[in-house]
Order: structure tokens, then C-alpha cells, then sequence
């Protein structure tokens, strides 16, 4: 994603909420608040994702269905 469109989605979720369902969230303030660091702690979140994933891979657990008795 470019800057821009990440500015974007940054005002529109401030303006706007993230969900339709339920009342916005106290993060929305803060992010309205300061967008260009939000920006920036996103820009290196993205950065630094893959990196952190090699380091501390997610546990998967797989659901499987259980018996009649359980």
C-alpha cells in the first residue's frame, strides 16, 4: 500500500469507526490524535512482520471432531 492510500484508511477509520456494529473503540481517538505516528509504527510493523514471524512462528492447533462419546 502506498502512503497516501494508508493515510487514507487512517482518516476514514477515525472519521468513520471500523465496524458498523459496535461503537468505536477509545484506539480510534488516539490514532485521530497522532496519524503520523500511527503511520509510522504501521510502516514498521510491515517492515518487521516477516522477520518477527521467522523468529516466533504462531502455534496452529487444528480442530478435529470428536467421537460419539467424546
Amino acid at each position: 500500500m502506498t502512503k497516501a492510500s494508508l493515510s487514507t484508511a487512517i482518516e476514514n477509520i477515525t472519521r468513520w469507526g471500523d465496524t458498523d456494529v459496535f461503537p468505536k473503540p477509545l484506539e480510534n481517538h488516539a490514532i485521530g490524535d497522532s496519524p503520523a505516528e500511527f503511520l509510522a509504527l504501521l510502516e514498521a510493523f510491515t517492515r518487521e512482520i516477516n522477520d518477527r514471524l521467522a523468529e516466533d512462528p504462531p502455534l496452529i492447533v487444528a480442530a478435529a471432531p470428536n467421537g460419539y462419546s467424546g
